[in-house]
């Protein structure tokens, strides 16, 4: 069942993100014992990412709460899935006994075996590393501990970025960091137990910090994500940071976040005006109509034109996948939220639930073809068919919203001068804000270095 399983959840994540970005699978080692820990910023699909990527089995310690049902905690461990349990996880006035847990853990790595652990305990949809728990680490030196600090147990870093974890065909960055060697501990662990565990905490925590992007609070993520839309492009022409495109995406927005912490505490009052002057910019465009996108593009006659032809021509490949894809796209969303409200859930159960739909509804509908027309190669490309005019749907929809906002921009360039003018104004005098910001930024960087 694991097997089909992985197999399925990677063609479903190549469907379901428009890009996943994969570094370092080089430090992934091939045999254990292995602890792989990561951020958690994703509930169900953040396990699910790092799992397609690891070649051996993998088992995950998971929340405790949701192995009550007796069934659901039959199919869980068929899923390789071991409970782990919190202070919340169990009855007023009981306390806490993960020690079968841990148990089960050391023998599990004693064995050779490859086990996933979030360390900081709880998802949320929010670029912020929150505290560690110390699990990961108790795990790691108890089982060392328990065979001599002679099994070679392994830490290996796991940094995951969504783009937008919330929706179909976003982003995701996915960084295997160099493993974290535990036998290091050895002599720190045997002198002084507790200590050692918080400093491979640290460590750990370290290193997840090093290959994710971390904000401070809300308002410091809204300020980089609106910075990323108005200037990230720019960034990336003008810097030459790394030859892989991936690579250079994940760090710029990584500085971008890292420049935005060093004004927020080296200059509070430069910080607050650069945020409320791209935020009266944002709330402006949001009143027009208009995104950053549209007011950026070049050469707006030949895009208009290559556009306005694929809109035309394109129309009856985008009314024929609209019917043949339109219930199997729009149920996971509706069945998401019918299931659960918490945000944190929503992209793994659509894709979840999308498997199925898409599933259930291309095997019926190929059925009917072929009861219709009971010969193989017209069955075969009308199956073909349903993927492909599915995605050619989806980009047809993206383009007409396009194109929509761009007739918007013309039209309010013609009927409201003056807003248009003052947002253009706004938009120029913010290049020049964080022009300034960057370079003195940069040279920071370069005194300290």
């Amino acid at each position: 069942m694991y097997f089909l399983l992985k197999l399925i959840a990677r063609l479903a994540l190549r469907v379901f993100f428009r890009k996943i970005h994969v570094q370092g699978l080089t430090e992934i080692p091939v045999n254990g014992p292995l602890l792989v820990a990561a951020n958690h910023p994703n509930t169900f699909m953040d396990p699910i990412l790092i799992a397609v990527y690891l070649k051996q089995d993998i088992y995950f310690l998971a929340n405790g709460s949701i192995f009550k049902n007796p069934i659901v905690a039959w199919f869980l461990k068929k899923l390789h899935m071991i409970p782990i349990y919190r202070k919340k996880d169990v009855g007023a006035g009981e306390k806490v006994n993960n020690s079968a847990t841990f148990s089960k853990c050391f023998e599990f790595l004693r064995k050779k075996g490859t086990l996933l652990i979030f360390p900081e305990g709880t998802s949320e949809h929010e670029r912020r590393l929150r505290p560690l728990k110390t699990g990961t680490a108790r795990i790691a030196l108890g089982a060392e501990a328990s065979a001599n600090f002679e099994l070679g147990v392994k830490i290996l870093p796991v940094g995951l970025t969504y783009t937008d974890p919330k929706h179909f065909q976003s982003e995701v960055f996915v960084h295997f960091a160099t493993p974290i060697d535990v036998q290091a501990y050895k002599e720190h662990y045997q002198q002084e137990e507790f200590a050692t565990v918080d400093a491979l905490t640290e460590e750990l925590r370290q290193r997840l910090e090093h290959h994710t992007i971390t904000t401070s609070n809300e308002e410091h993520d809204l300020l980089v994500h609106n910075i990323e839309k108005l200037y990230k492009n720019r960034l990336i022409d003008e810097l030459e940071i790394s030859p892989d495109p991936s690579r250079e995406n994940f760090l710029i927005t990584k500085g971008i976040a890292e420049a935005v912490t060093y004004y927020e505490t080296n200059q509070p009052q430069r910080f607050l005006a650069i945020r409320q002057k791209i935020q009266e910019y944002v709330n402006l465009l949001n009143k027009l109509g208009l995104d950053e996108e549209t007011i950026t593009r070049k050469n707006q006659f030949v895009h208009r034109l290559t556009r306005g032809i694929f809109l035309v021509l394109g129309f009856p490949i985008y009314l024929y996948g609209l019917i043949f894809n339109y219930l199997p796209y729009i149920l996971p969303s509706k069945i998401a939220g019918w299931i659960s409200k918490d945000v944190t859930y929503r992209a793994p159960l659509m894709m979840i639930t999308g498997i199925i739909t898409f599933t259930g509804f291309y095997i019926a509908e190929i059925y009917y073809f072929y009861q219709r027309i009971p010969l193989l190669w017209p069955t075969i490309l009308f199956a073909l068919s349903l993927p492909v005019s599915g995605f050619i749907c989806w980009y047809y929809w993206l383009l007409a919203e396009d194109s929509y906002e761009s007739w918007s921009f013309r039209r309010l360039s013609q009927k409201r001068k003056t807003q248009i003018t003052h947002l253009l104004t706004e938009r120029k005098e913010i290049f020049v804000l964080l022009e300034e910001a960057k370079q003195e930024y940069l040279g920071t960087i370069k005194a300290e270095s």
